[in-house]
């Protein structure tokens, strides 16, 4: 079945009312349930999002609840370290002399 010109431009608000709903709600994500406020086809237009490049993951929370979240692009010049990103602070130097208790006596 092809879809007609005004579904494609529905469906394309529906995906752009869905991500932002996903972007908006964060680490928390949403669930099928409180998207089903923009529309009932939640599974495709999430399936739409992903084709267009968009990570998003499902979890089921049972009885027929599934969590949506978005899944960011880490961005330019994030660190990769969780204390860095995490504090906002460098990682304190780590001491370079002596291995502790453990390896006294390896030297």
């Amino acid at each position: 079945m092809t879809r007609s010109v005004d579904d494609l431009r529905r469906a394309g608000r529906h995906e752009s009312r869905i991500l932002a709903a996903l972007r908006s709600a964060g680490p928390r994500g949403c669930t099928n349930t409180e998207l089903w406020t923009i529309c009932h086809a939640v599974n495709s237009r999430v399936s739409d999002l992903r084709k267009l490049g968009h990570s998003i993951t499902m979890e089921r929370e049972g009885k027929g609840v599934f969590r949506y979240r978005l899944v960011l692009p880490r961005t330019k010049g994030a660190s990769p370290d969780w204390f860095e990103r995490e504090s906002g602070k460098p990682r304190p130097a780590q001491p370079t002399t002596g291995f502790g208790p453990l390896f006294q006596g390896d030297r």
